[in-house]
């Protein structure tokens, strides 16, 4: 692989990202490089070549996402990808549906642990799910 699509994948991979994260895209481009920036290079590139793939509309690509996160109790990751869902168009309803689908596989503890990521996440934002 040659230099050039090497930085072609990194530049592609920050502007997919960038437009799923919204305003927090600079921020999370950031605490990577804080981390490593071998790492950084390695998450942002691949946006370019997992996000960038045709196939799934971004909302369907962010349900993906949230279940995947979810299912392994990865609350740190949640957190953040709650927002870049939101940025995306998923609804706060949207978002619980997915939690309450996930439950029956899952359990309730784990559950439980994401709704509450997911409504720290809402009440930052001045949103709540609908009753």
């Amino acid at each position: 692989m040659t230099e050039n699509h090497k930085d072609n994948r990194y530049e592609h991979g920050v502007e997919i990202l960038k437009g799923m994260m919204g305003k927090n895209g600079d921020k999370i481009i950031d605490e990577l490089n804080q981390l490593h920036p071998d790492i950084a290079h390695f998450v942002i590139a691949g946006y370019a070549d997992i996000f960038g793939r045709p196939g799934l509309e971004k909302k369907e690509r962010a349900i993906v996402i949230l279940t995947a996160l979810i299912v392994q109790g990865q609350t740190d990751q949640l957190y953040a990808h709650t927002y870049t869902a939101l940025n995306l168009g998923l609804t706060p309803n949207e978002i619980l549906e997915v939690i309450i689908q996930c439950t029956a596989y899952i359990g309730f503890p784990r559950s439980l642990s994401a709704l509450k990521v997911v409504q720290e996440v809402l009440k930052e934002n001045g949103l709540e799910f609908n009753k």
